[in-house]
């Protein structure tokens, strides 16, 4: 039959610390493991030394729930970011388009300009050429 002892041994308090993190807040299945130490025993080192095993005052059970939560909250934003890079790929391809384009309807006006200018050059010198030969008419009948 196994001693059972009231003092908790270093390695007690290592293996219940170490089972605590296995089995959460299950002191039935803790006490399988401990065989120095009775249920009622380990039900109240645990409860005398909840603090030790909490965080701030939030269980084991309440981190893994939080963890858990966080591990969902950080796998929708992954695929959120996913989404958010395809769409923001779709839209560089889509400026890139429209750059290619904007080239491509500049290149048109300068060429355009330039082919006005041209028209604009040779009316000039039409009209200097029609007012040459008025100039020279109006001096044949006078």
């Amino acid at each position: 039959m196994p001693r059972y002892t009231i003092e908790w041994t270093e390695e007690e308090k290592q293996l219940f610390e170490h089972l605590i993190h296995l089995y959460k807040e299950d002191i039935h299945a803790i006490s399988q493991h401990i065989h120095t130490k009775t249920y009622k025993q380990i039900q109240k080192y645990y409860r005398n030394n909840n603090q030790i095993f909490t965080l701030n005052g939030i269980t084991q059970t309440q981190i893994d729930a939080y963890s858990t939560t966080l591990i969902q909250l950080l796998s929708q934003y992954e695929e959120e970011s996913a989404n958010e890079l395809v769409q923001l790929r779709w839209l560089q391809r889509q400026l890139q388009k429209n750059q290619y384009e904007l080239n491509i309807i500049e290149t048109t006006i300068q060429k355009t300009n330039n082919v006005l200018l041209q028209q604009q050059n040779k009316i000039q010198q039409l009209i200097k050429n029609n007012q040459f030969i008025g100039e020279v008419l109006q001096k044949r009948q006078q």
